[in-house]
């Protein structure tokens, strides 16, 4: 079954959390369209059908992805999270 176009690549997602080669796909697959579906939302944009996608918007999806896999507070990215959506919304509108 191909990989739904996200963000991130199944891939990335895999070597930012780290995860073992057995982790299950479904819930790798799940944390790249999470994290793309909230980036999104939020940017009125969908950045996953850019080409290329905005390294920005990759960089988002990362620190999305890494806080909710993580829940510690080593990873709390949200004051970057934030600021990357707004800047990310400044870009959706120039387009």
């Amino acid at each position: 079954m191909p990989e739904t176009k996200n963000i991130l690549t199944n891939q990335q997602v895999r070597e930012f959390t780290r995860v073992d080669p057995d982790y299950p796909e479904t819930l790798v697959s799940f944390a790249s369209a999470s994290a793309t579906s909230y980036i999104d939302k939020k940017t009125d944009h969908q950045w996953e059908k850019d080409e290329p996608i905005d390294q920005e918007a990759q960089e988002c999806a990362r620190l999305v992805v890494e806080q909710s896999f993580f829940h510690d507070e080593s990873h709390n990215f949200n004051q970057a999270i934030f600021d990357y959506i707004e800047e990310l919304k400044l870009r959706a509108k120039e387009e």
